[in-house]
């Protein structure tokens, strides 16, 4: 089944906010870093014309600029919101990072309105996923593979030529470089990665030219 992928940018990070449907109108939301109502306005109007059936809403990481809207996608469509569980101990002391970069902080949604997952397979609606945990940016990182699509969701673990950042919280460069060499790197090379940040890439010419994981 061909998925369909809407990128939206938004706040002062530039965040990747994915919106996937599939030939059904079913749609997933891959992170939620909207952070003003100008970019949530935009964001659901685009929902709301393409008529999509709206299923959950998956969280790479519980860094702020990551989670920034995840309050709106709840309160407006009441559907799942997943994390690992190690992302949302994380989530709840997140307003402690948002004090170190000077932003405001934000309402953390209980634990009851969270649905968490792990390692292995599972199926929203009629979207297959391979859901990969990958610490080293942060604990509680995940990733999202579509292997009939052959495409992943790396939020900010792997980047074009580049890697996330190991300096925050519970960030680990071992458990980083792992996580590709032993996840993603093991993926097909023609796999598309959709990060967190900037544009897209594949597994193959990252092994070949990411000067900070490299396989060469």
């Amino acid at each position: 089944m061909k998925t369909i992928i809407k990128i939206f940018v938004c706040n002062p990070f530039m965040v990747n906010n994915y919106v996937l449907r599939n030939e059904k109108n079913e749609a997933l939301l891959i992170d939620a870093g909207y952070s003003n109502n100008e970019e949530w306005s935009i964001l659901h109007n685009y929902i709301i014309q393409e008529k999509l059936d709206i299923k959950a809403c998956l969280i790479t990481h519980p860094h702020i600029d990551h989670i920034w809207g995840i309050n709106e996608f709840y309160n407006k469509y009441a559907k799942d919101i997943m994390m690992s569980p190690e992302g949302y101990q994380l989530y709840q002391n997140i307003n402690d990072l948002a004090d170190q970069l000077g932003m405001d902080k934000i309402d953390i949604l209980d634990k009851s309105k969270i649905k968490f997952i792990s390692e292995g397979e599972i199926k929203i609606g009629d979207f297959c996923i391979i859901v990969l945990e990958t610490p080293g940016h942060s604990d509680g990182s995940l990733c999202f593979y579509l292997p009939e699509d052959n495409i992943i969701f790396s939020g900010d673990l792997l980047f074009y030529e580049s890697v996330g950042r190991t300096d925050f919280i519970t960030g680990d460069w071992n458990k980083l470089v792992d996580s590709v060499k032993n996840k993603l790197y093991k993926l097909p090379d023609d796999t598309k990665i959709y990060p967190g940040h900037g544009d897209p890439t594949t597994i193959g010419h990252e092994k070949k030219n990411n000067p900070f994981v490299s396989e060469l």
